[in-house]
C-alpha cells in the first residue's frame, strides 16, 4: 500500500509541475487568453500567475505529507527500540 502512496504522490507532484511549467511558458509568451479550467463549467478563469503559486503549494503539501509518513514510521521503530 505504501508504494502506491508514493507512486501517487510521484504522479500528483509530476502533474503539477508539468502544469506550472505550461502556465509559466505561455505567460512569459504573452498568452493568458488560456482558460485554465478552474471555474468549471460554468465559469471560464484564464491562466495567470497565481496558479504557479497555488500548484507549488500543492507540491509542498504533497511532499509535507510523504515526509511526514516517513518520520512517523521511523518514530514508531524506534520507539521498540
Amino acid at each position: 500500500m505504501n508504494f502506491q502512496k508514493n507512486i501517487s504522490i510521484f504522479l500528483a507532484i509530476l502533474l503539477l509541475l508539468i502544469y506550472s511549467l505550461a502556465i509559466m511558458i505561455n505567460i512569459k509568451r504573452g498568452n493568458t487568453e488560456i482558460s485554465c479550467g478552474c471555474g468549471g463549467l460554468m465559469k471560464s478563469n484564464n491562466i495567470h500567475s497565481l496558479l504557479i503559486v497555488r500548484n507549488s503549494i500543492l507540491i509542498l503539501i504533497l511532499l509535507l505529507i510523504s515526509t511526514m509518513d516517513s518520520i512517523y514510521k521511523c518514530r514508531l521503530i524506534f520507539r521498540h527500540v
